[in-house]
């Protein structure tokens, strides 16, 4: 419902069991707009995030990591920079408590001063442009166990996974949502896991 304060309260089904994950956004905040293909794009980024510490970069609103400590995820840190979604993603933080952590500021300068635990699952859902040169770089000397990439743009996506795949990652999974039917937009989640550096 549409507030006083130009907010929208989202409902999200959670996994069997678990309760509906429920997210405010501001009006000017970003949120996927195809409400009928939201629960099973959040469904498919939890099913390719396997038990451990997750980093859900560019989280906007909390969409996939706060779903995933809805689901029971222990140790999920969202980081937004942009100050209406990062107020939205505290909000909606609020309810998890210690299991999760906002850091409201830049990938980049967060990226810069952060180090991935053993074992950890990195999401990523850049803006149309895709990942920045520093966040790349960032992130493939990070070296998280599993990257989570969702995409709205099959250019960046494209420039954006031959970087990942030249540093040693394998492509394991890539399924597409066509969220902006009768458009040549398409959002795309891919999984790669931690190979061999080249």
């Amino acid at each position: 419902a549409l507030g006083s304060d130009r907010s929208v309260t989202e409902h999200v089904q959670g996994e069997e069991g678990s309760a509906p994950l429920r997210l405010r956004r501001h009006a000017r905040a970003f949120f996927q707009g195809n409400r009928y293909l939201l629960e099973p794009l959040v469904q498919r980024v939890r099913a390719l995030v396997p038990a451990g510490p997750v980093v859900d970069l560019y989280a906007g609103v909390g969409l996939f990591g706060l779903a995933l400590a809805a689901s029971g995820a222990e140790r999920v840190v969202l980081v937004e920079g942009d100050p209406v979604s990062g107020a939205d993603l505290e909000h909606n933080a609020e309810p998890y408590g210690d299991r999760v952590r906002v850091e409201r500021r830049s990938v980049e300068g967060f990226l810069r001063s952060y180090t991935a635990p053993r074992g950890a699952t990195v999401i990523v859902d850049p803006p149309r442009t895709g990942l920045s040169r520093d966040t790349l770089a960032a992130l493939l000397r990070m070296r998280p166990a599993r990257l989570v990439y969702v995409s709205c743009d099959p250019a960046t996506l494209a420039r954006d996974t031959r970087s990942v795949l030249d540093a040693g990652y394998e492509l394991e999974a890539i399924t597409g949502f066509d969220l902006f039917p009768n458009t040549a937009h398409v959002e795309a989640v891919v999984a790669f896991t931690a190979g061999t550096p080249r």
